[in-house]
């Protein structure tokens, strides 16, 4: 089976112009990741789902997605690829931004 079929046939999507746009998309990625994006695409992997998303995000670099600065995206607290020596900071960022929505300086 192909993988078109399989990200059809998952996400109850006919063939037509999504089939092509999931066609288009899956060829245009690295080879490396296209695993990860057909799970997420079966919509049975939140993880493959936000990794898929963070990667797309970052051009496909592992690196920029452990270095994310984008504090105000919902999965940035949910991205891939996060080092545990900077969780702190990642925290003190977060809060920041928390007073920052709340009109807290």
């Amino acid at each position: 089976m192909l993988i078109e079929e399989i990200s059809c046939e998952s996400t109850n999507i006919n063939q037509g112009p999504s089939a092509e746009r999931i066609a288009q998309r899956r060829a245009d990625m690295p080879d490396v990741y296209r695993k990860n994006y057909d799970t997420a695409m079966t919509g049975n992997s939140r993880k493959a789902g936000v990794k898929a998303f963070c990667l797309e995000c970052m051009m496909w670099q592992r690196e920029e997605v452990r270095r994310c600065t984008s504090v105000a995206c919902p999965l940035y607290p949910y991205r891939p690829f996060q080092d545990t020596e900077n969780a702190s900071e990642r925290a003190d960022l977060t809060t920041e931004t928390e007073n920052f929505d709340q009109g807290e300086e």
